[in-house]
């Protein structure tokens, strides 16, 4: 298999700087946003939890199935707004619609599966350009076809992962 260009650029440093700038955002984010609706912190304890599980299971079963088993926990919409939210290119807009994307999601696990889940297609969409559809079908379709994708995963799932465990209190 050929490797192009842009997937030669892809290395795990470029990965932990994304990954690292983006948990610390999306940390500031959920703990206001929790606070605001005068609720204990449940969804990092539990983005931590689902950080550390996924990655193994990502080891054994594979992208396709991590991004299905999210999808079918938090719903794919759930999983897209969050997604579509973790796009904006500025703090603020990023606070805005992640804020708007987790309001309509009431269980805080379902909201670590859609966070979990959005932050590895948000990064798996800028760096590798993978097309994140509307269709479920679609995008594990293109998941399944495209091992690059696979391998890029497994990095940015570690980084989540240790990301997770740096910023995130252990739940108690």
């Amino acid at each position: 298999m050929m490797v192009s260009e842009s997937q030669r650029l892809i290395t795990e440093d470029i990965i932990a700087l994304r990954i690292s700038k983006l948990m610390n955002s999306i940390v500031k984010i959920v703990e206001e946003f929790e606070r605001k609706e005068g609720k204990e912190s449940k969804t990092l304890p539990a983005l931590r939890t689902r950080a550390r599980q996924l990655y193994e299971a990502l080891t054994y079963h594979g992208l396709y199935q991590v991004i299905a088993y999210c999808a079918g926990k938090a719903l794919y919409q759930n999983l897209l707004n969050v997604y579509n939210a973790l796009s904006a290119r500025d703090f603020e807009s990023l606070k805005n619609e992640l804020t708007k994307a987790l309001s309509n999601i009431k269980e805080a696990e379902d909201r670590a599966y859609a966070l979990y889940g959005g932050i590895l297609l948000q990064v798996l969409s800028d760096l590798c350009n993978l097309k994140v559809t509307e269709n479920l079908d679609e995008l594990i379709s293109n998941l399944i076809t495209n091992q690059y994708l696979e391998q890029v995963a497994y990095m940015i799932a570690k980084w989540i992962k240790l990301c997770a465990e740096a910023l995130i209190r252990k739940e108690r």
